[in-house]
């Protein structure tokens, strides 16, 4: 009995190895292609997760600066996306959506911007002076 349970034991771990080392087809797990084009991987890399957040935290610092630029310049056309974009923009590029809005004249984000400023523990001064230099 006991050489059925290792040997049982022993198959079940092996089996589990090799679908851990077993190749499936990549077009199994490419399910954003019909929707938004996106390449799938050429194989599969779990560290790649790690990868990829660093990608989206920098392009969320590239939206924060693109928005923040729109409201130096007072450009309007940024205004559509940004209201399309909403709540799904993120945290970073949402400071800079706020700080846009009150650039062009919706006051009511600057108490959502210094509230903001409070809950993060971001000096109290940096948030003045970028809305001081931009008005």
């Amino acid at each position: 009995m006991r050489t059925l349970f290792v040997f049982s034991l022993a198959l079940l771990i092996l089996s589990s190895a090799l679908a851990q080392v077993r190749d499936y087809p990549r077009d199994l797990f490419n399910t954003a292609q019909p929707v938004s084009g996106a390449t799938p991987f050429p194989n599969y890399d779990p560290y790649r997760l790690d990868q990829l957040y660093d990608k989206r935290h920098e392009i969320q610092l590239q939206m924060f600066d693109l928005i923040n630029e729109a409201a130096l310049r007072h450009d309007k056309t940024v205004k559509r996306a940004l209201d399309l974009q909403g709540r799904d923009l993120g945290p970073i590029p949402s400071l800079a959506a706020a700080h846009y809005k009150w650039v062009l004249g919706d006051k009511s984000h600057l108490d959502w911007l210094l509230a903001e400023d409070k809950k993060r523990g971001l000096p109290r001064k940096t948030l003045e002076i970028s809305i001081v230099a931009n008005s």
